[in-house]
């Protein structure tokens, strides 16, 4: 992936972990719900399953759980907190991100957002996060609108294809490794920037790139864009 030299024209952005810093808020939220039900869970699990839908987490916390593991319970709790918090705090935007979209809109380039969230929580993510956020994109896809969710590649590929934009001139920003598997297998670059948990060596090794933050993927587009000019 990394000899790739195409042109960008359409980025792809994961949400939670990458344009809102709301991984932490996350799993803040399910240990609050746990522990609101009296139910023990290894906190590693709860990392693990990040960038999960719906559907899958409900599978990976059964079999980390038990299959008597009431998820929905558990879910709707932590729902009604994290809603709460966001109407009252709003939607912490990552650093870097408003550059982004505003160099990206200004070079003509084509973005979308592929998060595994419901289209439902997806949008009140986006409103809470400022006036007009929802039409920074030119298409959301989300988690309940493909068959399979992260880390198939069904949802990059999605995109791609609405906006009829090639594989080869797209570019993933992920923070999940559920995300950048995705990616992968989408056969789309993919560039890392870390939240939560950490790139390995191995990870290191799939990605395009590794970024610190936001603001450094404007450089990598400009090189990309103009390395044969």
């Amino acid at each position: 992936m990394k000899d790739m030299i195409n042109i960008v024209e359409l980025v792809i952005f994961d949400m939670d972990g990458t344009i809102f810093d709301t991984e932490k808020l996350g799993i803040q939220k399910w240990m609050q719900a746990f522990k609101e039900l009296g139910i023990s869970v290894p906190e590693q699990a709860l990392y693990e399953k990040i960038g999960l839908n719906s559907k899958d987490s409900k599978q990976f916390l059964k079999e980390r759980c038990g299959v008597d593991f009431d998820y929905d319970a558990v879910k709707n709790i932590k729902k009604r907190l994290t809603k709460k918090h966001i109407s009252e705090e709003g939607t912490p935007v990552k650093n870097g991100f408003n550059e982004l979209i505003v160099f990206l809109k200004n070079k003509n380039i084509k973005t979308a957002l592929a998060t595994s969230r419901s289209r439902e929580n997806t949008l009140f993510y986006l409103q809470h996060a400022g006036k007009y956020f929802d039409k920074y994109f030119d298409f959301i896809v989300t988690g309940d609108m493909v068959e399979k969710g992260k880390p198939n590649p069904d949802i990059f590929l999605f995109a791609t294809s609405q906006l009829n934009i090639s594989v080869k001139n797209s570019l993933i920003i992920e923070d999940s490794l559920n995300g950048i598997k995705a990616a992968i297998a989408a056969h789309i670059r993919v560039v890392m920037i870390p939240d939560l948990v950490l790139p390995d060596d191995e990870i290191i090794k799939s990605v395009f790139k590794v970024s610190r933050n936001l603001h450094e993927v404007i450089d990598l587009v400009t090189q990309l864009n103009n390395r044969d000019k």
